[in-house]
């Protein structure tokens, strides 16, 4: 479950915030097969639903329409995360593979991360770990000034899946590329400027 999530949930009393996990992972249970374009889809009609058209309303009639603001925006927020789940395993790859890739151990996989020289996202269960595809050259091996990109994030205080997301989106600062283009072109300290201004959330590698 993301961070941000993750933070909602904690305004919650313990007993509220364990049922409203649970039904929030067995959401993102349904649909983890769906494909990313329903997702997509079913975001962006979320998005332009329409607003009760009523131009005097009573009191009662007002919290009725809040209510149903406060449905569409934690439905929006569902379709969202759902979203984000779909496309981490659409662009990144599962421990077993990297493995094999780099031909190491999963104990050594485990000390890569630790030691800063990969990412991992852990998966909705938290059981296992999927790794950015951008992170890897052709060959399997980690890019050239990897490690320090990571490092970057680190201090700016980003997550590893916020990480992902900064890295595979077009970003203005960057002439419209993407982060893991000019990573992969080379041009790691290009990268690392702009996330030296981030700052997005607390880094756990």
């Amino acid at each position: 479950m993301s961070a941000a999530v993750e933070a909602n949930l904690s305004a919650f009393p313990a007993g509220e915030r364990a049922r409203r996990r649970e039904l929030l992972d067995a959401f993102t249970q349904l649909v983890a097969e769906k494909p990313l374009a329903d997702l997509q889809r079913s975001r962006d009609e979320l998005a332009h639903a329409p607003a009760d058209p009523a131009a005097s309303v009573t009191e009662a009639e007002e919290r009725d329409r809040a209510h149903q603001a406060l449905v569409q925006a934690r439905a929006r927020n569902l379709a969202r995360v759902l979203e984000d789940r779909a496309r981490l395993t659409a662009e990144c790859l599962p421990a077993a593979l990297v493995q094999r890739g780099l031909g190491v151990s999963r104990q050594r996989l485990h000390q890569l991360v630790k030691a800063g020289r990969l990412i991992a996202v852990l998966t909705r269960d938290r059981r296992s770990s999927l790794y950015p595809a951008w992170q890897f050259a052709g060959d399997g091996t980690p890019l050239p000034g990897l490690a320090a990109v990571i490092a970057a994030a680190h201090a700016a205080e980003m997550d590893p899946e916020t990480l992902h997301f900064f890295m595979v989106e077009p970003d203005e600062r960057l002439g419209g590329g993407t982060p893991a283009d000019l990573l992969a072109a080379g041009e790691a300290e290009r990268v690392v400027d702009v996330l030296r201004s981030a700052g997005l959330g607390p880094f756990s590698g």
